[in-house]
This record gives structure tokens, sequence and C-alpha cells, in this order.
């Protein structure tokens, strides 16, 4: 699939934070970054938004043939 610049990514966290479900992100751990948002997401939400992610594109893969 296109990768698109406002794609979400995995970065390193360069500065402390907070994960939306409330985990404290520490500078250095690993992050997905969703540049539009400007959000970041803990390494276990991460890994969910991976995977519906990853999912997403078997799908429209799957729709295309």
């Amino acid at each position: 699939m296109p990768r698109y610049s406002a794609d979400p990514m995995w970065l390193t966290a360069k500065r402390p934070g907070t994960c939306e479900c409330g985990k404290l992100i520490a500078k250095g751990d690993p992050i997905m970054w969703f540049p539009r948002q400007k959000v970041a997401e803990c390494e276990g939400c991460g890994n969910k938004t991976q995977s519906y992610l990853d999912d997403d594109d078997m799908n429209q893969l799957t729709h295309a043939m």
C-alpha cells in the first residue's frame, strides 16, 4: 500500500508524555506517532493500532483483486 506523510509511524520519544490510555511515555520509549493529529501512543496502544492498520491494508488488497 502507498505510504503518505500523514500516515502513523513508529518513532522514539524525544520527550516525556502521556498516552491516551494514561500510561506515561518516557524519553527514548518507542511510540506510534500520528503526525496530522500530533498525538503519540505508547508501545502497547501502538501495537494495537498497527494490527488494525495491517488488517485494513489486507482487506483493501483482497477487495482490489
